[in-house]
């Protein structure tokens, strides 16, 4: 009878011994060794450079958050450029050799613009992510897909599917309008379009946030009659169009909302508020389009966007 034992070497390789030889198996054909600077298969990697070049993060799960500074960040490793800094906001490319599509994202904890790499195949990240990346998904981003941190949407209502990559619904189509564009019903005028019954806006476009006004006596409480006191965002979509949106509380706007950041159709922004000239917890959207005020709805009902309410 010929005896079978298995043993483990520090090599990383499983060797059967045999009676009448030696057999050298690999160590896991299913499970690589994470975090070595080694993109090796079942791994999902993260490049320094453009077309997975220089140094490198691997990973075989999702991460919420990749860490500010050492030593609680996840760094590049190997020899390439960019090895030992860390590399939140500093990939440039993914290769993605597991089974599973991979998401990155531009906020930590699944957040913010995000892009989507097929199992298998490699990307140079686009230009809302590369060297802007905080997080990244394994898997169906319907569930958890193994990671720990994934913040929950807490919107309430429908929820605002973009119908392409620019244009989303700012809202959810159970959206209550309590003042229409281009007047009030007491017949001021009013240049967007007021909506309650939901808890969190959303990115109506993909585009860069041109401006971000902050009352200074106001920030973050009601000042209904006091023109002028209301905070406000204003988004630069592209082609002439600009985007709108006031009465939330500056406590509640992420850090990221900034000038110059980028935001993606259908991404959470803030939730609303009831801060400045306002009546009631609210959102106000208006829209521009080179300069002059459109219809906010009519406008995304012409570029496709579906469910709006009204």
């Amino acid at each position: 009878m010929v005896s079978l034992s298995a043993r483990r070497f520090s090599t990383g390789v499983s060797v059967l011994v045999l009676a009448v030889g030696v057999l050298v198996v690999p160590a896991s054909a299913a499970g690589a060794a994470e975090r070595d600077g080694a993109c090796d298969s079942g791994e999902v990697c993260f490049y320094y450079n453009s077309n997975q070049q220089g140094a490198v993060s691997d990973f075989s799960s999702s991460v919420g958050s990749y860490g500010e500074s050492q030593p609680k960040c996840y760094e590049f490793k190997g020899s390439g450029k960019g090895a030992g800094e860390c590399m939140k906001n500093q990939a440039a490319s993914v290769a993605n050799r597991s089974d599973k599509p991979v998401t990155v994202y531009y906020n930590s904890n699944y957040q913010g613009a995000s892009q989507t790499i097929p199992a298998g195949e490699s990307a140079n990240l686009g230009p809302e992510l590369k060297n802007q990346n905080a997080s990244h998904l394994i898997g169906d981003t319907g569930s958890s897909g193994g990671a720990s941190s994934l913040m929950s949407d807490q919107s309430s209502g429908s929820s605002s599917t973009p119908v392409s990559e620019q244009w989303a619904s700012p809202v959810p189509s159970d959206a209550r309008i309590t003042a229409g564009y281009p007047r009030y019903s007491g017949g001021g005028y009013h240049p967007g379009i007021d909506t309650v019954g939901y808890r969190t806006a959303k990115s109506a476009c993909t585009g860069t946030v041109k401006s971000v006004k902050i009352n200074p006596t106001y920030a973050d409480d009601n000042a209904q009659g006091v023109k002028g006191s209301s905070n406000f965002l204003r988004v630069d979509c592209g082609d002439g169009v600009e985007m709108g949106y006031a009465h939330f509380y500056a406590r509640d706007l992420p850090s990221s909302i900034k000038p110059g950041a980028r935001v993606q159709a259908g991404q959470d922004l803030f939730p609303i508020g009831n801060q400045g000239n306002s009546s009631g917890t609210h959102l106000h959207f208006e829209v521009k389009v080179e300069d002059a005020y459109v219809h906010p709805f009519n406008f995304l009902r012409s570029k496709g966007v579906t469910g709006l309410p009204g």
